[in-house]
């Protein structure tokens, strides 16, 4: 079983990864990551498949090339955040919040996202 404290020490160390390129940090699938800040942080490619990113800050990251599969991204802010070659499905948008700025996939649907994000397959 985690601790409180253990949690506090890892959400800690990960918030002092921001802006880092976090694809060359280890794998993140399934960590638990709830209201982390990783805003601007670079994570194409990424492994972070399973992982509670619930209210996590993601605004303006790179998100090229992650595997977000069944990830959980309630309340995640993604404003301005690029997901256009990210592995992720519409049903793990629909609780995240995102903005014109949001790059999403072709074939999602901006208006998942709490606010409209923009997707790549319109030429922008």
């Amino acid at each position: 079983m985690v601790t409180q404290a253990a949690m506090s020490v890892a959400t800690a160390t990960l918030n002092s990864w921001k802006g880092r390129n976090l694809s060359r940090e280890p794998n993140l699938s399934g960590a638990d990551l709830p209201r982390a800040d990783l805003s601007e942080a670079n994570l194409s490619g990424a492994e972070l498949s399973e992982a509670d990113l619930s209210g996590a800050n993601l605004a303006g990251a790179d998100l090229s090339g992650v595997d977000l599969a069944q990830v959980i991204l309630v309340g995640a802010i993604l404003t301005g955040a690029d997901l256009s070659t990210a592995s992720v499905t519409q049903e793990e948008l629909e609780l995240a919040i995102g903005d014109e700025n949001t790059r999403l996939p072709p074939g999602l649907n901006p208006r998942a996202l709490g606010r409209e994000a923009r997707r790549t397959d319109r030429g922008d």
